[in-house]
């Protein structure tokens, strides 16, 4: 996420979605501290999609007992007879890049009782579902849609936020060297940020203790003009998905799932190819191009199926989000269906 143009700011513009929320410097962070609230014990089994960011499965692995079920946002929907969850389990619900809605987890929910549900909105921090009380806990890395280093929220109605997880706090190293990151590629060019941005994952990985947002970030964030950023957003995917010619070489998800209506659900375009060869032929083009596109996620460390492996090979985020304009969006369209 680039630094916060002085056109993004709005006083007090934040605090309306965060306001009685705890916070935190990460997402995991955040279902950590769920845990604790929730009593869930060290060595408890939690569920988790197959098709999961590896570092956040990993460190989970290190406190409980890992079972994974099947969730592909290609298909709209999680493979529920793949989730035998019991009584004193807990599971991580995805909400795929805000292709998904809340409806299908409610009802799921709703015919096995005991089971403990953690939803992830990092992709839609601000959607219904993110907003409701569908799961017991909702929370959201906020990094990933909005121009801060750090910062996630945790929601849930089993308990008042504490005050001491409402207030920043100094920053982590690794949102420090984001934050730097940041500054060298508006001043320096991505070039100049790149090692930056590197030491931020990897001390984002071998962080060991959970913390609080930072300061900087809480700063930002309670005055950002999150309305509009959200508008902008939206009005970059719709361009995209409007002049996006079809083709046999690729699905458009959200406009596939009937995901252009809500601003507050929008997240990039994402497409979906037959198979590995014909993505990474349209990743190289747009890399070619000077576009950035994003693969979720590779490099799994864990015995992952078939399915999931094909998943991941064939999906392709585009970059568009806040800082564009739906014109940019249109041409990069136009040459996403000239590959």
């Amino acid at each position: 996420m680039p630094l916060p143009g002085v056109d993004l700011f709005l006083k007090g513009g934040g605090k309306e979605y965060v306001g009685k929320c705890e916070l935190f410097s990460s997402g995991r962070d955040a279902i950590f501290r769920a845990a604790k609230i929730a009593g869930f014990p060290r060595g408890g089994r939690m569920w988790i999609p197959e098709y999961f960011c590896p570092d956040i499965a990993e460190l989970l692995g290190r406190h409980f007992e890992i079972s994974l079920y099947m969730d592909f946002p290609s298909e709209g929907s999680p493979r529920f007879e793949t989730l035998r969850a019991a009584a004193g389990d807990a599971v991580i619900a995805v909400d795929f890049f805000g292709l998904r809605t809340g409806g299908p987890w409610e009802r799921w929910i709703s015919e096995n009782s005991g089971v403990l549900v953690l939803s992830d909105h990092s992709h839609a921090p601000f959607s219904d579902w993110a907003s409701g009380n569908v799961s017991d806990f909702s929370f959201a890395s906020l990094r990933k849609t909005l121009p801060v280093p750090d910062g996630a929220f945790l929601k849930t109605e089993r308990a008042v936020p504490a005050k001491m997880f409402m207030a920043g706090s100094e920053i982590s190293g690794f949102a420090a060297d984001m934050l730097s990151g940041a500054a060298a590629c508006e001043f320096a060019g991505y070039e100049a940020a790149k090692s930056f941005y590197y030491s931020a994952e990897a001390k984002l990985g071998a962080k060991k203790i959970p913390s609080r947002i930072s300061k900087y970030s809480l700063g930002v964030l309670a005055n950002l003009d999150i309305n509009l950023i959200l508008r902008r957003r939206f009005a970059n995917l719709v361009a995209f998905c409007r002049a996006l010619k079809p083709s046999p070489n690729y699905r458009e998800l959200n406009a596939e799932f009937e995901n252009l209506s809500d601003p507050r659900r929008a997240f990039s375009p994402v497409l979906k190819f037959p198979d590995m060869r014909t993505r990474d032929r349209y990743y190289n083009a747009l890399v070619s191009a000077g576009a950035s596109p994003s693969i979720y996620w590779g490099g799994f460390g864990r015995a992952v199926s078939a399915d999931t492996r094909s998943e991941c090979g064939t999906m392709l985020v585009i970059p568009l989000d806040f800082r564009h304009s739906p014109s940019e969006a249109s041409r990069l369209a136009e040459l996403t269906a000239s590959i």
